[in-house]
């Protein structure tokens, strides 16, 4: 398929998937807009963390069927939309956004979505930018499995950047843990 002037493909057959019929209802989705509503809801205040997370879910299962021009130009959209729901959102509307439904947006748009559109290397730093970035907003909440959900994540993230066996000095370990630190402390 080639994408014309104006016209844009949501989504195309793969070895794995043949499904004319799902191509055909990707397309209608997107040329009804649902989509951009996806992306309104994100920007919505009043909207439920939790709700935005069973749409990625759903959006997320035919990951392999969009076309690579969609996913440039719409998942990285998506995906800034999220982070900032998250970071900006309420107390009361964070409460909705349990650590299943966190799960599946960390896994799924993310982990597998932005995998498509970022090599390895920038897809580990964005994610692990955009993980901290969460994690420290949740830290910072009143409720305490938010808190606890944060911590948790905050030390993933150590342990995943600076895990025993590589090739850093404890130094610097210390140095980055310390940084976090002062992250969580400022804001």
């Amino acid at each position: 398929m080639v994408e014309t002037e104006g016209q844009i493909i949501y989504a195309t057959n793969r070895k794995d998937c043949q499904s004319s019929v799902l191509v055909t209802l990707l397309t209608k989705f997107g040329q009804s807009q649902g989509f951009e509503k996806i992306i309104q809801l994100c920007n919505n205040k009043d909207s439920s963390m939790e709700h935005i997370a069973d749409l990625i879910v759903c959006i997320s299962g035919c990951t392999n069927m969009y076309h690579k021009s969609f996913i440039d130009s719409y998942f990285v959209r998506l995906s800034k939309a999220v982070e900032t729901k998250i970071l900006t959102s309420s107390e009361a509307i964070l409460r909705t956004l349990d650590k299943p439904s966190m799960d599946s947006i960390e896994k799924l748009l993310w982990g597998a979505l932005m995998k498509r559109i970022w090599d390895t290397a920038t897809h580990q730093r964005e994610t692990t930018l955009i993980n901290t970035n969460v994690a420290v907003c949740f830290v910072k909440q009143n409720l305490m499995a938010q808190r606890i959900n944060g911590a948790g994540t905050l030390n993933k993230i150590l342990k995943d950047v600076c895990p025993k066996s590589a090739a850093i000095d404890n130094e610097s370990k210390q140095t980055l843990k310390a940084s976090v630190l002062k992250l969580v402390h400022e804001q």
